[in-house]
């Protein structure tokens, strides 16, 4: 469900809205001891791309009331500052798009913390599609309602 809220969210077409989608399923795991020999390509790409964002839609799955692995992994690789820099996340407010059956609140608490380290703010609204009947065979979301 969770690629099928992604797919809808880039085509909505929204006026004055750009979404660029990254794959973080490709992004390597977090590694500070390696962080000497730069950040990886595709992490760099996100990296430079949230810097210049007004805004960062997250989608997530939920894992145990909590975020997924690797969303976590994402948060993480984006949200690291090396000594000298600035989390390219700074200030810049982010959105969550999720499928969870419930926990709403655990996950936006969990989603808030984290956002705290690196002084993002979370939009106070959760989208949330927790129904399966409002997505078709291909996994695509049939309706804005």
């Amino acid at each position: 469900m969770i690629s099928g809220l992604i797919r809808a969210a880039t085509a909505a077409n929204v006026k004055n809205v750009n979404i660029t989608h990254f794959d973080i399923s490709e992004f390597p795991l977090v590694n500070t001891d390696l962080l000497g020999k730069g950040f990886p390509a595709q992490v760099q790409k996100a990296r430079e791309a949230a810097s210049k964002a007004h805004g960062i839609l997250w989608a997530s799955p939920v894992d145990n009331r909590k975020m997924s692995a690797v969303t976590k992994n994402a948060y993480d690789w984006l949200s690291i500052a090396p000594p000298g820099t600035i989390s390219p996340m700074k200030g810049i407010p982010s959105g969550l798009l999720t499928s969870a059956k419930s926990h709403d609140e655990d996950l936006k608490a969990h989603f808030n913390q984290m956002f705290r380290y690196c002084k993002a703010a979370l939009f106070d609204e959760v989208f949330n599609v927790t129904d399966s009947s409002a997505f078709d065979s291909d996994g695509n979301l049939k309706s804005e309602n």
